[in-house]
C-alpha cells in the first residue's frame, strides 16, 4: 500500500502530470500539472477507480487497458506514444473535446520488488496532432513526439526509482521503529540483570544490524562487569568479563566521559586506544558504538554495539542509538531500584522473623494443665505476620493465656505485635482482674502510649474455686476483642465453638465496655485458641470454614490423642491451604487425681523457661525440606517443646 508521506515531495517537484494509482488502479494522488492540464479538482479523482474517474469510449475498451495490463503482467514500463481520448469538461455539463495525449504508465516496486502502484504520466500532444495535417510538419511532429515520449519516460524511470527507495527506507524505519517497541515491552517486563542484558544485546542491538555487544555496570570502585553476546566468542567473553572502570576501552570511558564512543573502523579503533588491537583480534568485529546509560546526570552504566562491517555512523542511525540507550538506562535504574528495595525488604523481613521468634517462646505447664503452641510463618516470603500468643501464671495463681493478630504484614507490625504483648504482660500481672478488664487497660495503654494500629485479641484464665477442685472441674473466663472464637473439645471426641458475642477490637474504641464469658472445663477437655490464618481462605467465606472447624477437629482428634500430635495435624490439615501467618494456643485440663500424664511432660515454671530458649513448634513449607513433595505438610522441624 502506498503511503502519501513517502512520495508526496517527489510528486510535487517532478515537471510532468503525473497520476499516482494503487495496484488495484485506484487513484492514490496527482500532481497539480495533472489536475491543470485535465480540467478536475483533486476531490473528483482521489479515491476513484481510474476507469470511472476516466470511462471508457461506448462500445470499446478503454484505451489505456492494455498497456496497464501490460506493466502489471511483466513490471516493466510501457508506453503509448499517441493516445485519442476525448475529456468531457470537469464540470460534468457540455460536450466531450477529442484530445491526444502521450502516455507512460511506469511500475513502483516495494524494497522486495513487489509491485504495489503505477505511475501515470502524460502530455496533451493535441495540437502537434492538429499540425500532422500540414505534410509539411509531418517529420517535424513525428520527431517532436519521439523526443517528448524518451524525454517523458526518462522522467518517469527516475522518480518511479526514487520513489521506491523512499519506500524501502519507510519500510525499514517502520520494521526498526516495531522492533525498537517490542524490545521496550522487554524492557519494562525484565526482573532480573540476565533479563535486561538478554532484551538489550539480544533483541535490541539486532534492529541496528549489529552483530554482537554487551553491557558494562560498574560493581567496584575501579571495576566493570560485562555481560556480552555469545557472538563475541568466548574468548572476549572471557578476557572482557570484568575491566577497569580506568582503563581505555570504550565502554569504560563512555561511563567516565558520559559521551558516546564511535569507531568505525579498525583504524579508529586502534587509534582510540593501543587496547583496541587486542579487541580486534580476539572478537573478530570491525566496527564499534558504545553509549552512556545515564538517567538524570548519573551515568549507571554504558551500552556496546559490534558489526562485521564497517560502519560510517549515519547522524540517524547515531541518534536513535542514542535514544535506544536512554530507554535501557530507565529500565537499568528500574531494575537497581528494584534490586535495592527487594534487599531492604529481605533485611527487614529477616529482623522481623528474628524478632518475633524471640516473642513467641515456650509456654509455661502448670500443674495438671497441659499447654501447647504452634506458629507456622507465611509462605509469601517478603512478609511477616503479626500473629502472636502468650501464656504466664498471675499473682492469685491463675494461668493467663493470650492470642492476639495485629494488622500487616511488615516489620511494623511485629513492633506492634511486640509492643502489645509486653504492655500485656504487665497489665495482667500489676492488678488481679478478669479478662475483659484486662483489654480495657490495655486498649488505654494503647491510647495513652500512642501505639497507632489494630488487633483482634482473646484473653483467657484458668480459674478453680474450692468447690470446683472437689469436683475436678475448672472454670475458663475469657474476653475477646473481635477474635474468633474458642473451640472447645471435650474428652470424649465431641467439638463445638464456644460462641459469645465479641467486643471490637483493639484500638478502634477505648469508650467500650467489654465483656467476660465462661465455660466449665471437665477433665480431658481441650480448649483451642487460633488465629484467622487458620480457617480463612480466598474464595470462602469466613463463616462457613467456621462452621466446619469443630467438625474436622473432632475427626482428628479420633486419631491424634496426644496434645501435641494434635495440634501438628490441625497445622497439617488446615495450614498448608494458606498463605497468612497461623498461631495456635491450646490447653488440655487433666484429671487432678492421678499424676500428670507422661505426655504432657514435666511441670515448667516460668522461671524454668530462662534458659530454656527454644523456639515453639514451627511448621514448615515443603521449600524447606529437602526431597518433601509440594503442598505435603511435614510434622514439625526445629527442636520441639514436649509442653
Amino acid at each position: 500500500m502506498l503511503d502519501p508521506a513517502v512520495y508526496r515531495r517527489a510528486l510535487t517537484t517532478l515537471p510532468s502530470p503525473v497520476l499516482l494509482l494503487g495496484e488495484d488502479l485506484t487513484i492514490e494522488d496527482s500532481s497539480e500539472s495533472y489536475l491543470e492540464l485535465v480540467g478536475r479538482a483533486r476531490e473528483q479523482l482521489i479515491g476513484r477507480h481510474l476507469f470511472d474517474a476516466f470511462p471508457p469510449p461506448r462500445g470499446g475498451p478503454h484505451p489505456l487497458d492494455a498497456s496497464i495490463r501490460t506493466v502489471l503482467a511483466t513490471g516493466r514500463t510501457h508506453g503509448i506514444p499517441l493516445l485519442p481520448y476525448a475529456l468531457a469538461p470537469g464540470s460534468g455539463s457540455g460536450e466531450a473535446v477529442q484530445r491526444f495525449w502521450s502516455v507512460v504508465n511506469a511500475p513502483i516496486h516495494d524494497d522486495e520488488g513487489r509491485l504495489v502502484g503505477i505511475l501515470t504520466a502524460v502530455e496533451d500532444v493535441s495540437q502537434t496532432v492538429h499540425h500532422q495535417a500540414r505534410s509539411e510538419l509531418a517529420q517535424a511532429m513525428a520527431e517532436d513526439l519521439r523526443r517528448r515520449t524518451e524525454t517523458l519516460s526518462h522522467d518517469v524511470q527516475q522518480y518511479s526509482s526514487a520513489l521506491g527507495a523512499a519506500r524501502a527506507e519507510e519500510v525499514r524505519s517502520t520494521l526498526r521503529l516495531a522492533a525498537l517497541a517490542e524490545v521496550a515491552l522487554q524492557l519494562a517486563a525484565a526482573e532480573s540483570m540476565e533479563e535486561l542484558t538478554d532484551a538489550v544485546i539480544g533483541q535490541g542491538l539486532a534492529v541496528f544490524g549489529a552483530d554482537g555487544g554487551a553491557v558494562a555496570v560498574p560493581t567496584g570502585p575501579d571495576t566493570l562487569r560485562l555481560h556480552l553476546t555469545e557472538s563475541l566468542g568466548e574468548p572476549a567473553r572471557r578476557v572482557y568479563q570484568e575491566i577497569p572502570l580506568s582503563g581505555s576501552l570504550p565502554a569504560a570511558v563512555a561511563i567516565r566521559t558520559a559521551r558516546p564512543v564511535l569507531l568505525g573502523n579498525r583504524q579508529a579503533g586502534v587509534a582510540f586506544s593501543a587496547q583496541m588491537a587486542q579487541v580486534y583480534e580476539t572478537a573478530g568485529k570491525q566496527a564499534w558504538a558504545s553509549f552512556p546509560l545515564a538517567v538524570g546526570g548519573t551515568v549507571l552504566g554504558s551500552l556496546t554495539a559490534s558489526w562485521d562491517a564497517e560502519q560510517d555512523f549515519a547522524t540517524g542511525d547515531v541518534e536513535l542509538l542514542r535514544a535506544f540507550a536512554a530507554q535501557c538506562a530507565l529500565a537499568l535504574q528500574r531494575l537497581m531500584h528494584r534490586q535495592q528495595e527487594r534487599e531492604a525488604t529481605r533485611t527487614a523481613t529477616q529482623l522481623a522473623h528474628l524478632l518475633q521468634m524471640t516473642l513467641l517462646t515456650p509456654p509455661i505447664q502448670p500443674d495438671h494443665l497441659q499447654i501447647a503452641v504452634r506458629y507456622q510463618p507465611a509462605v509469601r516470603g517478603a512478609t511477616v505476620g503479626g500473629d502472636w500468643y502468650d501464656c504466664f501464671t498471675v499473682r492469685d495463681g491463675s494461668t493467663l493465656l493470650a492470642l492476639g493478630d495485629v494488622t500487616g504484614h511488615d516489620l511494623q507490625a511485629v513492633v506492634d505485635m511486640a509492643q502489645l504483648r509486653n504492655i500485656l504482660r504487665g497489665v495482667a500481672h500489676a492488678a488481679i482482674q478478669p479478662p475483659a478488664a484486662v483489654l480495657t487497660s490495655l486498649d488505654d495503654a494503647m491510647r495513652d502510649l500512642g501505639i497507632a494500629t489494630y488487633a483482634t485479641a482473646i484473653v483467657a484464665k484458668v480459674e478453680q474455686t474450692a468447690a470446683e477442685a472437689a469436683a475436678g472441674l475448672r472454670t475458663l473466663r475469657w474476653s475477646s476483642a473481635g477474635h474468633l472464637p474458642p473451640l472447645l473439645l471435650r474428652a470424649d471426641g465431641r467439638a463445638h465453638l464456644l460462641q459469645r458475642p465479641s467486643d471490637p477490637l483493639l484500638g478502634l474504641d477505648t469508650g467500650v465496655v467489654r465483656n467476660d464469658h465462661t465455660a466449665t472445663l471437665h477433665p480431658g477437655d481441650t480448649v483451642i485458641f487460633y488465629t484467622d490464618g487458620l480457617i480463612e481462605r480466598r474464595h470462602s467465606l469466613l463463616t462457613a470454614s467456621l462452621e466446619q472447624l469443630p467438625g474436622v477437629v473432632s475427626s482428628i482428634a479420633a486419631h491424634s490423642a496426644d496434645l501435641d500430635d494434635l495440634c501438628d495435624a490441625i497445622l497439617g490439615r488446615l495450614g498448608a491451604s494458606t498463605d497468612d501467618d497461623i498461631a495456635i494456643l491450646a490447653l488440655r485440663a487433666h484429671p487432678e487425681d492421678a499424676p500428670r500424664p507422661l505426655e504432657a511432660g514435666p511441670n515448667v515454671a516460668a522461671g524454668d523457661l530462662s534458659d530454656r530458649r527454644t523456639a515453639p513448634r514451627r511448621a514448615t513449607t515443603s521449600a524447606e525440606r529437602p526431597g518433601t513433595a509440594a503442598g505435603h505438610h511435614a510434622r514439625t522441624t526445629g527442636p520441639a517443646v514436649r509442653t
